[in-house]
């Protein structure tokens, strides 16, 4: 038991440099788009905290049926899982000159933001894989360098003041 309680304690009073936490996925009525929201405590070491979903998900408009009134249009976002054509999309060579397949970023329509890339289907998706095509590891450092490398631009957290 003295293990246990160690364990928790332990749990309980460290300091997690590295960890994801989901962020909510809200609709910006004046951009008529779907956003990442700010870190619900500390702010994040992640440049790309608020551009992207995180990994196997995507940030898209949703209507919802019971609080749309009659002749009326309630929108909302919300997450959802990438789906096997999110992943095995070819959306450009940029990603494909790093061996890569996937939607993401902002969707055609600009309205949703997706993390959604593979080696070709939703079984090697990145998520899961610990390298890259080219054999370097799948770090958050490395995923930053590819973002940047195709032209994704980070939204980090403010800074606190």
């Amino acid at each position: 038991m003295a293990l246990g309680a160690g364990g928790l304690i332990g749990v309980l009073t460290a300091k997690f440099d590295c960890a994801c936490f989901p962020r909510d996925c809200y609709y910006d009525e004046e951009e008529d788009a779907c956003f990442i929201g700010a870190p619900l405590k500390n702010a994040s070491k992640n440049p790309y905290g608020q551009a992207l979903p995180g990994q196997g998900f995507k940030c898209v408009p949703y209507e919802n049926s019971k609080t749309v009134e009659r002749g009326a249009s309630a929108k909302t976002c919300r997450y959802e899982s990438c789906t096997a054509t999110d992943y095995a999309t070819s959306v450009g060579q940029d990603l494909a000159n790093h061996g890569l397949f996937g939607q993401i970023g902002r969707t055609d329509d600009g309205k949703g933001l997706m993390n959604c890339l593979s080696k070709g289907s939703p079984s090697n998706a990145m998520m899961l894989e610990a390298e890259f095509p080219d054999s370097t590891k799948n770090t958050p450092e490395r995923r930053s360098q590819l973002f940047s490398s195709i032209g994704l631009k980070p939204k980090p957290d403010a800074a606190e003041q």
